[in-house]
């Protein structure tokens, strides 16, 4: 969880630490190393309703470009304007993670350079899971 977190800080320029020599390395050398030759970086957003973009919902955002996905892409784009992110919101409202564990496959075609999972809500909510039934 810290690496993810870590790795999240440190693409989006926001400080995470207090001193250079205390980050190690980052967990996506792709995705370090598309940005570094500059190239075009895919992101796709992949989890329940906070991050799902379609007509009338927003992730719960006022309108497309204010849900997190597309302000992360653009806050990526400033911080790395060499590299050109795009995002593609594969996320679908009310799934917890044991379903979104049932998807994992269909992430293949979209081709991602870098995925960012954010499920968690419908976990503990709607549609509760024991800990046994997460496990694969």
């Amino acid at each position: 969880m810290y690496r993810a977190i870590l790795a999240f800080a440190c693409l989006t320029g926001v400080p995470a630490v207090t001193h250079a020599d205390d980050i190690p390395p980052l967990p996506i050398p792709h995705t370090r190393q598309l940005i570094a030759e500059k190239k075009p970086v895919r992101v796709v957003l992949y989890g329940d309703s906070i991050s799902e973009v379609k007509q009338g919902w927003n992730g719960g955002a006022s309108a497309p470009e204010k849900n997190w996905g597309a302000v992360l892409v653009k806050r990526l784009g400033e911080t790395y304007p060499g590299s050109t992110f795009t995002v593609h919101h594969f996320a679908i409202g009310g799934q917890n993670s044991y379903e979104g564990l049932g998807r994992l496959d269909y992430l293949v075609p979209l081709k991602p350079d870098l995925v960012l999972v954010a499920f968690g809500a419908n976990d503990c909510g709607y549609h509760f899971l024991i800990p046994e039934e997460t496990k694969l």
